[in-house]
């Protein structure tokens, strides 16, 4: 009768032992396989704060194959090569990192020291110039400024229309031109007053950031901007002195001619310079998609203006947009503010006393 055993097994010494040691690589194995795998790329970005190896950017969220919104340097590189403290280190001895809280030179320091000026952490100043670094009391600055500029734009608006509906219906329906003249008199004062809010909201938010570093400072807009918005304040007190001190006819005549092209320049200077300050300052929130608005706005705003000029509605068209993209950066700085001060990775613990 034959055997049950295959010619393999009776001809095969080690056979056998393959067999007895065949359970224990079995349970190697299912061993192996129930340790937890290490986590993915997307599983750490989604559940922890990589930051960006260049600028230091929170990549948390972000996915593998993204840019950093801040540098666009790959996420992948950054996960890869994350920045090390060493290198912050190196920074603080060999140049002169400014505290983002105070502006307190920070050389000769540790990335795990706090500033001696302020209290305000080392390591976050090192973060970049991003805004929700930047001080309490700047950021409080640049939300009031845009405040009262958004007031004066809505204000401008509604005198704009409110004068010239007053003045038709005077000049056509009463046929009153001393109260036409009255009327224009009030708007000089009313103008002016807009003016002088706009000229502090300007002020306000082109003011320089102390905990600033790099080359790219936004200075260029920032000081065109100041210059065009006090440019303007000067040409309408001008304009409203002539305007209640009734100069004569002819000489009103040739200074309005002037003063009127004066304002028009300073007017397209500060509105320009105003865009690229803009586009800067959404970098630093960061926020692409109102930046590329405001890289539109520069030459899309004056073509509204100009062809709508004829039926009223281009100029206040334009100005309603401009509106809206300054309260869509007005509402990023003030969540900038809000998330800053319920967290405590930006200001910990015994900071909080100045958010």
């Amino acid at each position: 009768m034959a055997s049950s055993s295959s010619p393999s097994d009776s001809h095969d010494p080690d056979s056998n032992a393959r067999r007895d040691l065949a359970p224990e690589s079995t349970a190697d194995a299912t061993a192996d396989a129930t340790d937890d795998p290490p986590p993915t790329s997307a599983e750490i970005l989604a559940t922890t704060h990589p930051l960006c190896t260049r600028c230091g950017y929170d990549l948390h969220g972000l996915t593998p194959e993204a840019t950093c919104p801040e540098c666009a340097t790959q996420v992948a590189y950054s996960l890869a090569y994350p920045p090390a403290i060493e290198s912050d280190a190196e920074r603080l001895k060999s140049s002169h990192p400014p505290c983002l809280r105070c502006g307190y030179d920070l050389h000769g320091l540790t990335p795990e020291a706090d500033c001696p000026e302020c209290g305000a952490p080392v390591q976050r100043s090192l973060r970049g110039n991003l805004l929700g670094f930047s001080a309490p009391e700047y950021l409080r600055s640049l939300s009031t400024g845009l405040l009262l500029i958004l007031v004066a734009v809505i204000s401008q608006i509604a005198t704009t229309v409110l004068i010239v509906i007053g003045m038709m219906v005077l000049s056509i329906a009463f046929q009153n031109p001393a109260a036409v003249g009255v009327v224009e008199n009030v708007a000089a004062i009313f103008h002016f007053g807009v003016m002088m809010m706009s000229f502090i909201g300007w002020w306000m938010f082109s003011a320089p950031d102390p905990a600033i570093v790099g080359q790219d400072q936004g200075d260029t807009p920032r000081k065109t901007l100041r210059i065009a918005i006090v440019a303007a304040l000067v040409v309408s007190l001008i304009s409203m002195v002539s305007e209640l001190f009734f100069v004569t006819a002819l000489n009103q005549v040739w200074l309005g001619i002037a003063v009127g092209g004066l304002w028009l320049v300073a007017w397209i200077v500060q509105f320009f310079a105003s865009l690229l300050y803009v586009q800067w300052m959404a970098k630093r929130i960061p926020s692409e998609t109102i930046r590329r608005r405001a890289e539109i706005y520069m030459w899309l705003l004056p073509l509204i203006y100009i062809v709508g000029a004829c039926v009223f509605l281009g100029p206040l068209i334009a100005m309603v947009m401009y509106f809206v993209l300054l309260y869509q950066l007005y509402g990023k700085i003030r969540e900038i503010i809000r998330t800053q001060a319920e967290d405590d990775s930006i200001m910990p613990g015994d900071q909080a006393q100045f958010v």
